[in-house]
């Protein structure tokens, strides 16, 4: 908070948070102005305070496969090309989305995000 008011810049408290990414809790004798999360959306990412990818994992399948029901149900108006195009537009991409940051990613969500894909 002292650099931002060396550099006249003021936080608006109920549009900010603070995550700490930490092995150890941190205690507070006086409590910050601005509310302590335990994760965020940040450009479409979900960080966590343990920085692990699950909670952005769990939101990508559950909105894919909401996603695949749209494709069920254009099966019967259009072509299989087409089909694909609106595949790679609405699922595709957000399964892609970040993934060059996921370099990490454990076996068993990459195999839920394999699933999705396949």
């Amino acid at each position: 908070m002292n650099s931002c008011s060396d550099k006249l810049l003021t936080l608006n408290p109920e549009k900010s948070k603070v995550l700490f990414a930490t092995r150890h809790e941190i205690e507070f004798t006086n409590p910050p102005i601005i509310p302590q999360v335990q994760s965020m959306k940040l450009l479409g990412v979900i960080i966590d305070d343990k920085l692990s990818w699950k909670l952005h994992v769990d939101y990508v399948c559950k909105k894919s496969t909401q996603r695949i029901h749209i494709l069920r149900r254009l099966r019967s108006l259009v072509s299989t090309e087409e089909l694909h195009t609106v595949y790679n537009a609405i699922i595709r991409s957000l399964l892609e989305y970040c993934s060059p940051l996921m370099v990490g990613l454990n076996k068993k969500l990459s195999k839920r995000l394999q699933g999705i894909d396949n």
